[in-house]
């Protein structure tokens, strides 16, 4: 746009006019930047004795020393509500004892031990069974 005072005396009284008078089709700018109400906090006693507005609105309070947040906001009835969230850890999950190095089983002994319940369990069941051949289990894995 040309400067005004290079305007011709004509366009310069309406160009002032123009800017004196507020556009009615221009909406109002807005601040669009969202931001949260409160402060920090030392204590819940602190939070609860804090002031917020009237107009419902959430106040946060977070008290770092504790890893809580205070949360209080006007009811439609008039009283306060106070909420409080905490960070609770999970414990991590417990490693796997491992087995110690003497506490274990060969297979021929697994084997042989396999063998003898089974000779065992078909003894109660009445069934003989041949011992001709010890070296064989009676069942296979």
């Amino acid at each position: 746009m040309i400067p005004q005072y290079y305007m011709p005396p004509n366009q310069r009284l309406a160009y002032l006019e123009q800017q004196a008078q507020p556009n009615m089709y221009q909406m109002p700018q807005q601040n669009n930047s969202m931001f949260l109400k409160g402060r920090p906090v030392a204590s819940l006693e602190e939070a609860r004795a804090s002031m917020i507005d009237f107009d419902g609105s959430i106040y946060y309070f977070p008290d770092l020393a504790n890893n809580r947040i205070y949360t209080k906001q006007f009811n439609l009835d008039g009283t306060s509500s106070l909420k409080v969230y905490e960070v609770v850890t999970t414990p991590a999950p417990m490693a796997q004892e491992s087995m110690p190095v003497g506490d274990f089983v060969t297979k021929e002994d697994f084997q042989k031990t396999v063998s003898a319940l089974c000779a065992e369990i078909d003894k109660l069941k009445g069934v003989q069974q041949k011992q001709n051949d010890e070296s064989k289990p009676a069942y296979e894995f």
